[in-house]
């Protein structure tokens, strides 16, 4: 296969490597999603749809969460999956971001199944857009190293992929 540059040639390695593992959070994904087609009553409420700490500004003693995108109506945990889920925006561990936001949050119940199903969903539309990035294009550009990272941040010690199995039951 012929590829653009590094990055791409890099990048399609490393999906040949982790083949396997990608075709398990695919299949996590699936199956969380049946049981939340099937087994639920919900109640949707006003969602940011990336609701990082990246997108959270703090100013005097104000709260404010920016980039209103592409809002949705979902379940509360489409927002929450990002609480603890290892993107690594500040510098506590995951646990540690978990216990302090609910804190402050309060203590409200957690559809654990719909906690998976948004970390497994948001890993696998993520490595998609960032491939697109990487191997639809033969534009150069400083996101292609970018995205490469990004992708490959995904399946180091501690990142996204590992805290969506955290969250399955033991």
């Amino acid at each position: 296969m012929t590829h653009y540059d590094a990055h791409a040639a890099e990048l399609s390695q490393l999906l040949h490597d982790q083949h396997d593992y990608i075709a398990d959070l695919i299949q996590q994904a699936s199956a969380r999603a049946g049981m939340l087609i099937t087994g639920l009553s919900v109640d949707y409420v006003v969602c940011h749809t990336d609701a990082h700490a990246g997108n959270v500004l703090l100013a005097d003693d104000a709260f404010y969460l920016v980039d209103w995108d592409a809002p949705l109506l979902a379940l509360r945990e489409r927002d929450l999956m990002f609480i603890g889920g290892g993107q690594g925006f500040i510098g506590v561990t995951p646990d540690e971001e978990w216990a302090r936001f609910f804190s402050g949050y309060g203590d409200i119940a957690i559809n654990m199944t719909a906690l998976q199903y948004y970390r497994f969903e948001r890993i696998i539309t993520d490595m998609v857009l960032y491939c697109d990035d990487l191997l639809l294009t033969a534009c150069g550009g400083a996101n292609r190293g970018q995205a490469l990272h990004n992708i490959k941040a995904n399946f180091a010690t501690g990142g996204t992929i590992e805290r969506a199995y955290a969250a399955l039951p033991i």
